[in-house]
């Protein structure tokens, strides 16, 4: 390695790797990477996303015909604003050309987590983290290269001195390294890029984008080759994945603790905290028996599914996982639009937490259980045996289609508890702390014992009404389980399904939505959910629509209110989705199948950012 001064134009035309394989560069990460996701093959993800549903339903000419005005207006503004930008280019006020700008394309990408350090330095705290981005830029790339280009020259002649740049050969790949001139002594962090084929590699840490890059030479799989990610990858559908994720814990756990060593030396405030302790309290309560985890998103014959497995440590022989048993079916409405279960232990969280406090300090683990013995005489009831203990080992809930915007959907939970009377009692002692703002009111109609909870809340200035007097959280108890629901009334039929004989034809084993992926059970699991999205997308849609008659359009928005899509011609493109959820000693697996796919994701990240853009622009503008 050695300092160049040539001009980086000259040095970018250095960069050419034709030996270099394609693909996803997961594969060719260093072996200790903490996190990584990739979306190796973008083009061929969008033709897949072509047959989901919210593809077909953009497609329908009813929406198409709804929103052609508004696609008309934003086109001639794109094309108004590009006329602008062309203009500006040619007087010599905008460096890149817009033409440019219009052909670029990104065909897949990759970001990883490769390294995460802190120590510390002879002038304070010096970090190590390597994060890597690699983008594909397919057929596009020379014209991503040419902006490259003058975005690193302009960064060159506005850094000046206070930058240094160094070239480093490869193989047939050049990389180039930005360090600052005056950097702490020490310090491994940087910009490193390296032009490879079709695409750009970019990294903090020179040693890794070195060593992605050789191992993409030589075609030689490192992260894919460890143990931690084949753990995982043999149990999901890698190959063709639109999205792949890699996940380890232990790094992430690693770093927190050595910024608290670090933290507890520069600050005499922060010295009280036993770091070690915190060490041993981590181990106790398993944060450090999960070693990885994996996901994949893939679109498959038009359906979105999702996996994920993750691998724990092997803390020998264990009891069997709890599963769910699926004979509460039989309670669960035809035309509900959704319903979970799942197996639970609400007492293990607080046996955790004791078991984290008793590591880090056993003395102080023995005064907060004294100080907690004191609160409990006052409250009436023990925490441990009262609260948590009463709680069974699962829980069931389903809910109907919305009605009105106005009204609560009819809504059932239900959860076995161990002890009926001891929950009651302490759900009215806490009521009881909170000054009035809660009530439990008990009443029987009808032979049938219920507790009905009232929330006093004040509305702020401007509300005018109290928004909980929109629905009555009512509970009581049935055959060993507590049945919440939003009214009495709810409750009343929950307890008379309970009682119906057990014939599919009258609950959601003859929905024919929840009947076509049925079969895609295993027959033990240990959570399962259901969604009807026919019946609950109509029922939103359908409030939604409604509440748009009533807001006002302006001349200007080009929304005809008329052409609204019917309902039936988006919801016939849609279908049930299922997940669930399996555990055993030292592995657990997840498994999700809907009408939606990973552009769920991409499309709340284009929310995201567009709200933020607005935001920023609304704040400029002194909105």
């Amino acid at each position: 390695m050695k300092q160049r001064n040539l001009p980086i134009l000259a040095t970018l035309a250095l960069f050419a790797a034709p030996s270099i394989a394609q693909g996803s560069l997961l594969q060719y990460l260093p072996k200790d990477t903490i996190l990584a996701v990739s979306a190796p093959d973008l083009a061929t993800s969008m033709r897949e996303f072509q047959q989901m549903p919210l593809a077909k339903m953009w497609a329908e000419k009813e929406v198409q015909d709804f929103v052609a005005d508004l696609r008309a207006m934003v086109t001639k503004e794109i094309e108004k604003g590009l006329a602008q930008a062309k203009e500006m280019h040619a007087q010599g006020a905008l460096p890149v050309d817009p033409d440019l700008l219009m052909q670029l394309r990104v065909q897949g990408m990759t970001f990883a987590l490769t390294n995460l350090e802190i120590q510390m330095g002879d002038e304070g705290p010096m970090p190590k983290i390597g994060i890597v981005a690699h983008f594909d830029f397919g057929d596009s790339a020379k014209q991503w290269q040419g902006l490259v280009e003058m975005g690193l020259g302009m960064l060159e002649q506005q850094a000046g001195n206070n930058l240094q740049k160094t070239d480093t050969a490869i193989g047939d790949v050049h990389m180039l390294t930005f360090s600052p001139t005056k950097a702490p002594q020490g310090l491994a962090m940087g910009l490193n890029l390296a032009m490879v084929p079709n695409g750009i590699l970019i990294g903090t840490l020179a040693d890794d984008v070195k060593g992605i890059v050789t191992n993409m030479q030589k075609k030689t799989p490192v992260l894919g080759a460890s143990e931690a990610y084949m753990a995982t990858a043999k149990r999901l559908n890698t190959n063709g994945a639109e999205v792949e994720s890699f996940l380890r814990i232990d790094p992430i756990a690693d770093f927190v603790v050595s910024g608290l060593r670090i933290a507890t030396q520069m600050s005499p405030e922060m010295g009280m905290i036993d770091v070690d302790g915190i060490e041993r309290a981590m181990s106790a309560m398993g944060c450090r028996n999960l070693i990885s985890m994996g996901g994949t998103a893939n679109y498959t014959d038009g359906k979105g599914v999702m996996r994920q497995f993750s691998v724990r440590a092997d803390k020998g022989t264990a009891a069997p996982a709890k599963t769910i048993d699926t004979a509460f079916l039989k309670w669960v409405p035809k035309d509900a639009v959704s319903f979970s279960a799942g197996t639970m232990n609400v007492a293990r969280f607080y046996d955790t937490l004791l078991a984290g406090l008793n590591a880090y300090d056993e003395n102080l683990g023995k005064q907060v259980l004294e100080q907690l013995g004191g609160m409990e005489e006052q409250l009436g009831f023990k925490v441990r045996e009262d609260l948590f203990g009463t709680f069974g080992d699962h829980y069931i809930t389903w809910s109907m289609p919305m009605g009105t915007i106005t009204s609560a959907p009819e809504m059932a939970f239900l959860v076995k508890v161990t002890n009926e009377e001891k929950l009651v009692t302490v759900m009215k002692s806490l009521a009881k702390i909170s000054n009035g703002m809660v009530e439990i009111e008990e009443g029987e109609k009808r032979g049938l014992k219920a507790y009905q909870i009232r929330v006093n809340f004040e509305p702020p200035a401007g509300l005018g009404m109290n928004p909980f007097d929109l629905f009555q959280p009512t509970f009581a108890f049935k055959n060993g389980y507590m049945v919440v629901g939003f009214s009495a009334s709810d409750v009343k039929r929950v307890f008379q399904r309970m009682d119906r004989e057990d014939d599919p034809k009258g609950d959601i084993r003859s929905n024919k939505e929840f009947a076509a992926i049925a079969a895609q059970l295993p027959a033990s699991m240990d959570s399962v959910a259901f969604t009807d999205w026919k019946a609950q997308f109509e029922s939103l849609y359908q409030i939604a629509t409604g509440a748009l008659a009533f807001v006002p359009m302006g001349e200007d928005v080009p929304i005809d209110m008329s052409l609204l899509p019917d309902a039936a011609t988006l919801t016939q493109h849609l279908f049930g989705s299922i997940s669930y959820s399996t555990t055993n000693a030292n592995s657990s697996e997840s498994v999700t199948i809907s009408p939606f796919g990973p552009e769920t994701g991409i499309m709340l990240g284009v929310l995201v950012g567009g709200a933020a853009a607005t935001a920023g622009f609304m704040s400029r503008r002194g909105f």
